[in-house]
């Protein structure tokens, strides 16, 4: 089983490490300093978002980095505001055409198995529909979830529990692929800090941001367009998840030491949302 490691996670440490470090005087010079206003760009949005606040306590480096960076949110307001509209109240809504409105109303969190098989066939239909491409359209790569500026920022991990192991792929969706990365001596819940409302579940999706994907591009704004693709393909996933009779939750809490040993992820990888299955 993953031992919790009470210490920055290694995507952090190398960042910090990034900034820490001279520039060395030779061909690489402007490289390096590009990186490091990367790195310093992405802790800064990290620290807004309370990302870092966990691990201030436990490193040294983390907690100069916070108190040299840290600063209040603007309280500036709108000086040309006008008085706002009146209120109107909304009739009730139309049901949408093929169902859809049967299924949002029937997505709830799941914290128990459900009735109906989960095999190769239903995993391949979650993924697919979560965030795989789609062929017969007039586009090339037609996905089901958009993304900022069309750069896909996003890597899809699958857990799969059994008795006693966890078992975690790599969806390769240009493939439709599942790529073998790890088995271990752990649970779901392992990766969810000991959740009791995942214990029971069968299967788990990560949702990892590559940041070499849209930070170029982007710089720091990206891991907030990150979260918001991992949002529309969570969607996705348990809407598909519900048409097919199967329980999901979506959970925001995640072991960060844990998920990147089971992932084996580098530093430009960072997890940021999962979703169980049940």
């Amino acid at each position: 089983m993953a031992v919790e490691i009470n210490s920055p996670p290694t995507w952090l440490k190398a960042l910090l490490e990034c900034l820490r470090t001279p520039v060395r005087q030779d061909r690489f010079e402007s490289i390096r300093d590009g990186l490091r206003q990367d790195a310093s760009e992405l802790l800064g949005l990290m620290l807004e978002r309370g990302f870092l606040a966990r691990f201030e306590s436990e490193s040294d480096t983390v907690a100069a980095f916070s108190a040299r960076h840290r600063r209040p949110y603007s309280q500036s307001a709108f000086t040309s505001a006008l008085d706002p509209p009146e209120g109107e109240a909304l009739g009730p809504p139309d049901n949408l055409a093929g169902g859809l409105t049967d299924l949002l109303l029937a997505r709830s969190s799941a914290d128990r198995q459900a009735s109906v098989a989960f095999d190769e066939q239903s995993l391949r239909t979650l993924l697919r529909h979560a965030y795989g491409p789609w062929s017969g359209f007039k586009t090339k790569d037609r996905r089901p979830a958009p993304a900022a500026g069309g750069l896909r920022s996003l890597q899809l991990f699958v857990h799969l529990a059994e008795s006693t192991s966890l078992q975690t792929y790599k969806y390769c969706e240009d493939d439709d692929f599942l790529d073998g990365v790890s088995r271990q001596r752990a649970t779901i819940a392992d990766l969810c800090n000991d959740q009791a409302t995942v214990r029971d579940a069968r299967a788990q999706v990560t949702f990892v941001y590559d940041t070499r994907t849209n930070s170029p591009k982007y710089g720091a704004r990206g891991l907030d367009f990150a979260l918001l693709e991992a949002g529309h393909a969570a969607q996705n996933l348990t809407l598909a998840a519900t048409a097919l009779g199967i329980g999901s939750r979506c959970i925001g809490s995640l072991s960060h030491p844990k998920v990147c040993e089971a992932c084996n992820l580098r530093t430009h990888q960072v997890p940021i949302y999962a979703c169980a299955l049940f």
